[in-house]
C-alpha cells in the first residue's frame, strides 16, 4: 500500500508499506519518505511476469524495486505521475499519465527509462490531469483521458499502435463537470479521476 492522499493534498507520504500475513500488519519498504518532503503516493504497480518487481507512482515521479521492495531506485523524477499501467499482454511496456506537467509517457523497458508517449497529445499547457487505460481485448490500444484547465473535460485520445500515435475521439459533452447534461465548463478533473477499458 502507498500511503499519502493522492488528490486532496491534505495528507501526505510516509512511503509504501507491504503485508506478507494477508494485511494483518504492515511494515515499510525500501521506498520511505518523511512526511514534510510533501509527497503523495499514487499508484503501485507488481509485474505479473516478476512479482518481485514493483513500480510505485508519485508526486515526485517514479520509483522501481526489483528486490520485492528492499530496495528501490527514483527512475524518473520531478513529474507528478498519478496513474500508470502495465501494457496487457507485455510487462516491459508500462503507460504513465500525469497532472501538472499533464501528458502520457512509456517505458519499454519495465519501467527503468520513460519518455513523452508519441505525437498527437494535447498541449500540455491545455490540460490538467490525465488518466491512462487499456484493454487485453486489444493490447496494441491504448487511451487517455484529460482534464482541461477548469478541471472540466478535455478530451479522450486513443493510440492503436501503443503510444506512438494518437488521435482525439470526443471532447463533448463535459463529462466531468457539474451539470448533468454536460452544459457546464468546469469540474471534478482534479479529484478522484480514473479511467477504466
Amino acid at each position: 500500500i502507498i500511503t499519502g492522499d493522492r488528490d486532496g493534498g491534505d495528507t501526505y507520504s510516509y512511503g509504501l508499506m507491504k503485508s506478507t500475513d494477508g494485511g494483518s500488519t504492515f511494515n515499510l519498504t525500501g521506498l520511505s519518505f518523511n512526511v514534510t518532503n510533501y509527497y503523495k503516493g499514487n499508484r503501485v504497480l507488481i509485474n505479473p511476469s516478476n512479482t518481485n518487481i514493483i513500480i510505485v507512482a508519485t508526486s515526485n515521479g517514479i520509483y522501481r524495486s526489483v528486490d520485492n521492495g528492499v530496495s528501490f531506485v527514483h527512475v524518473y523524477a520531478g513529474i507528478n505521475i498519478t496513474d500508470i499501467e502495465f501494457h496487457p499482454t507485455n510487462t516491459s511496456i508500462i503507460y504513465a499519465a500525469s497532472k501538472g506537467n499533464t501528458s502520457v509517457y512509456k517505458s519499454s523497458d519495465n519501467g527503468m527509462n520513460w519518455s513523452n508517449a508519441g505525437i498527437g497529445l494535447p498541449p500540455m499547457n491545455d490540460v490538467v490531469r490525465a488518466c491512462v487505460a487499456v484493454t487485453p481485448d486489444n493490447p496494441q490500444v491504448v487511451y487517455a483521458l484529460f482534464g482541461d484547465n477548469n478541471n472540466g473535460f478535455y478530451a479522450v485520445y486513443k493510440s492503436i499502435d501503443e503510444g506512438a500515435s494518437w488521435t482525439q475521439q470526443s471532447n463533448s459533452p463535459n463529462l466531468l463537470g457539474w451539470s448533468v447534461n454536460g452544459t457546464d465548463n468546469d469540474g471534478q478533473a482534479w479529484y478522484d479521476l480514473a479511467f477504466a477499458v
